[in-house]
């Protein structure tokens, strides 16, 4: 439990503040490929890269089994809650495997955060939390999460938005406080649980035809 406190400590007040999340274009193609492959379905995956300085720097990813994206929902009878936690299981194994393998030939297999696809803008739920929450106590102020939009990006414009859940928020879901008076304490409500960051995309004009053509 001090350990665990601790983490949520350092994730809550990061030392050097992150200022954006700095995307290789080969990233933005994986995850625009995935997502409009399997849409209209949920998709996530993972985000390998490093800590650089002020910048979060991104530099390859890799898809999770759909069966992954599920959550439990509330009030599930046992089995969808057996099923929902072997699924779960699955992609960790999953995810392991791939780590091993980009370790075996080089290739920068430090987690960074993780990706999701969305409908409309709509992502934040308890799932989406928890998540995001044991990333950010895990990995620390590096974490992050970006969301896609293959809908909005249809519209002429590519939807992809980095996210992290605000200082505030994981101070109080670290202690397990979510009664009215501490969220409002605190300034925390449901438009503030996470702070987005901007998104830089490093490309070259071919990369950036290529990902136009994508849309």
């Amino acid at each position: 439990a001090a350990a665990a406190a601790a983490a949520a400590a350092a994730a809550a007040t990061p030392t050097t503040p992150i200022t954006h999340v700095q995307l290789d274009a080969l990233v933005v193609m994986k995850i625009v490929k995935h997502c409009k492959e399997q849409a209209p379905d949920a998709v996530t995956g993972e985000l390998l890269g490093l800590d650089v300085g002020d910048r979060v720097e991104v530099t390859d990813s890799f898809a999770f089994p759909a069966d992954a994206v599920a959550a439990t929902p509330p009030g599930a009878d046992a089995a969808t809650t057996t099923a929902s936690a072997s699924a779960a299981n699955e992609g960790v194994r999953y995810r392991d495997d791939m780590m091993r393998c980009l370790r075996e030939v080089n290739v920068d297999d430090h987690t960074i955060g993780w990706y999701r696809s969305t409908s409309l803008g709509s992502f934040v739920n308890e799932h989406v939390i928890a998540r995001q929450y044991r990333y950010q106590t895990t990995i620390g102020r590096a974490a992050v999460l970006l969301v896609y939009d293959p809908l909005k990006t249809t519209h002429g414009t590519l939807a992809l938005k980095a996210y992290r859940l605000a200082p505030s928020f994981v101070a109080l879901y670290a202690a397990k406080r979510f009664t009215k008076a501490a969220l409002t304490g605190a300034g925390v409500s449901h438009a503030s649980i996470f702070e987005q960051l901007p998104v830089h995309v490093h490309t070259s004009v071919l990369t950036n035809a290529l990902l136009h053509s994508l849309d």
